[in-house]
């Protein structure tokens, strides 16, 4: 086991999950080390939610092994309290105002900080009187980041944490959870589509596409696997010579092509030709590109 204070290593080997004659996830394997910031990225339908909820022990593959701190998190009544997976809708009574919420939600967590909570429900400016209910979308997305946040779970799961937030409340949850993983490190797996916001915070992502693992590595390794070349067509044609094309536009006499991998012509680039980053939101969008019917 690890040293819960890092957090908990994950380890998913040959991982499928099939749901009627839909096959969602498809042999996936993947190590995440203990208190890393990991996002786990694709298009809808790629079965990213599907593995998060095995992770969080919500189900069971139906072939492969999930480890989590060395265990089979299903049933496990160690792991049970010490996985925090976070969605838009806090697994909470929804008759109960959020203050009491709350309450009940640190009486389940050991390593919960009442402190941070209130802190949190401060900044989000949640009514702790309000009952959930009542609560808008991004009300209730925002109670479920306060619970996540607050629990300081050694594996925390946020499956798509943006939902119904506005952009200074999304910067805010970036912020907390930033500041309080320096604080109290733990293992963070992240899951949107908003993927450019989430990018500073990452240390390394797992990329899926229909079911499939398409790659995993860290952040920056990832974010310098794509280039975007820009110029004249000839000059941008000979410059890209056989790399593997992602994305091509071209308007007159201008072509921008998007590559991955790397140019070995790249430092005798001419004058008049533009090279620049790929981001990691257009990186997945270009490695991903095609119809999805999984999620």
């Amino acid at each position: 086991m690890t040293d819960e204070r890092a957090g908990f290593a994950v380890e998913v080997t040959d991982l499928t999950v099939r749901r009627g004659g839909s096959r969602l996830v498809d042999g996936v394997s993947f190590a995440l080390r203990p208190g890393v910031v990991a996002g786990l990225l694709g298009r809808g339908g790629a079965g990213r939610s599907t593995i998060l909820a095995i992770l969080a022990a919500y189900g069971r593959p139906s072939a492969g092994t999930v480890r989590v701190d060395g265990a089979d998190p299903f049933e496990d009544p160690r792991l049970m309290s010490e996985i925090c997976l976070v969605r838009e809708q806090a697994d909470v009574e929804r008759s109960l105002p959020v203050g009491e919420a709350l309450s009940i939600a640190g009486d389940l967590r050991p390593r919960w900080d009442a402190a941070l909570a209130d802190h949190l429900a401060a900044r989000f400016g949640l009514d702790r009187r309000a009952k959930v209910r009542d609560l808008s979308r991004g009300g209730r997305t925002a109670l479920s980041l306060v619970i996540g946040l607050a629990a300081r779970a050694p594996l925390t799961i946020f499956d798509e944490p943006h939902l119904g937030l506005d952009a200074p409340s999304r910067a805010a949850f970036h912020e907390e959870l930033r500041a309080d993983h320096r604080r109290h490190p733990r293992t963070v797996v992240l899951c949107t589509d908003l993927i450019d916001e989430i990018a500073p915070l990452l240390e390394e992502v797992v990329i899926l596409d229909r079911g499939r693992l398409l790659l995993h590595t860290t952040a920056d390794e990832a974010r310098a696997l794509g280039h975007e070349i820009t110029g004249p067509v000839d000059a941008v044609g000979a410059l890209v010579g056989d790399a593997r094309v992602l994305a091509q536009r071209q308007l007159g006499s201008t072509r921008s092509t998007t590559v991955l991998g790397p140019i070995p012509r790249l430092a005798a680039a001419p004058r008049e030709v533009e090279i620049g980053p790929v981001s990691l939101q257009d990186l997945v969008s270009h490695l991903t590109g095609g119809e999805t019917t999984r999620r």
